[in-house]
């Protein structure tokens, strides 16, 4: 099988520019697996007409995305709100049999208790520039999770905060004020070609794309597979 060819030569536009790092929480710091997704993604499957594993995954995943772009500026809707709303229209489509406040308490165990990659807390330890998460959920998630894994960052910036979700700049430009940083002074990695990349770059910050498994090959964006291909990329 040919290996993905990962553009990670990030290090010509930026190295000692960077003053500050952004990590999506969905995707980079928490990636979709665990106890608690499993048994989230299982208990859709089970109590749905969505037919497996994989379906009920890319539906959840596909349909939040889809509602987070259209309840963004001027029709902000925090995530857990958005979540209830979102199941509450989608439940006979889907023949959702469990009630929607047991799916959303399922969320919410995922957002706070799933393993953190494997790779975060060596990137955390040898950074030397200071790390910011963004977060379409309540930054007290990321905060109990951060807490129960030992783990030390430099603020977190949820959505709520911005009234909006990541596919717009505004919580991007809340970012920057929070660390105190110019926008070609910062770098973001995300994980959503479609969501939270255009965002960054509307707001003018360099944005790169954490592609694990190699499913962005055709992508415009500059891809790194690892944190740590990152941070030799650095020059750290």
């Amino acid at each position: 099988m040919k290996r993905p060819c990962y553009n990670i030569a990030v290090s010509e536009v930026m190295n000692n520019m960077i003053k500050a790092i952004f990590l999506s929480y969905t995707g980079v710091v928490l990636p979709r697996r665990g106890n608690e997704y499993r048994q989230f993604i299982e208990a859709l499957v089970r109590n749905s007409n969505l037919k497996d594993y994989e379906s009920a995954a890319g539906w959840f995943q596909q349909t939040l995305r889809t509602y987070k772009c259209s309840h963004s500026i001027g029709r902000y809707t925090r995530e857990e709100d958005l979540l209830r709303k979102m199941f509450e229209e989608k439940k006979d489509e889907i023949r959702l049999t469990m009630p929607v406040e047991q799916v959303l308490i399922m969320v919410q165990n995922c957002l706070m208790y799933s393993p953190v990659s494997d790779e975060l807390p060596g990137f955390l330890s040898l950074s030397r520039r200071p790390v910011y998460i963004i977060s379409d959920c309540s930054a007290d998630y990321v905060t109990v999770e951060m807490k129960r894994n030992h783990l030390h960052i430099h603020g977190v910036v949820g959505c709520d905060s911005a009234q909006a979700y990541r596919n717009c700049p505004d919580v991007f430009q809340t970012a920057l004020q929070k660390a105190g940083v110019e926008k070609d002074e910062a770098l973001y990695i995300g994980e959503d070609a479609q969501m939270d990349l255009p965002g960054a770059r509307q707001a003018g910050i360099t944005s790169v794309i954490l592609d694990r498994r190699g499913d962005y090959n055709g992508t415009e964006y500059r891809r790194i597979r690892s944190l740590s291909s990152l941070l030799a990329n650095l020059g750290e």
